[in-house]
């Protein structure tokens, strides 16, 4: 058996034990805190994997896989501040100082 096949068999019993693991945890912690705290219903094994699946809809990645977001922000950051500092240093010394200048009078007016 190759690499390839058996991941091929192994990854759906492995995602399938991860959901009823989670499913099972959510279902447990909900009926064991919700209904005394909130006066809530309890809830079913599948109403627990639906409420994992909407939470997952609605926030996004729960800390799995890799984050992405967060290393394109980094990355738009970083060239913002590249692309200001290109302007600055093509600005004549008259410009950088009347953009000081009125960055100093915001300053000031903001205390």
């Amino acid at each position: 058996m190759t690499i390839l096949q058996k991941h091929l068999v192994f990854m759906p019993i492995f995602f399938v034990g991860v959901v009823a693991l989670l499913g099972c945890s959510v279902m447990w912690l909900w009926n064991w805190l919700m209904p005394s705290i909130f006066g809530l219903p309890v809830l079913t094994f599948w109403q627990s994997v639906g409420l994992l699946v909407l939470c997952r809809l609605l926030v996004g990645n729960i800390g799995f896989g890799t984050h992405h977001h967060g290393h394109h922000a980094h990355h738009h950051c970083c060239n913002s501040q590249n692309e200001l500092r290109a302007r600055w240093e093509s600005m004549t010394p008259e410009e950088r100082k009347s953009i000081l200048e009125k960055l100093n009078s915001q300053d000031s007016s903001n205390e």
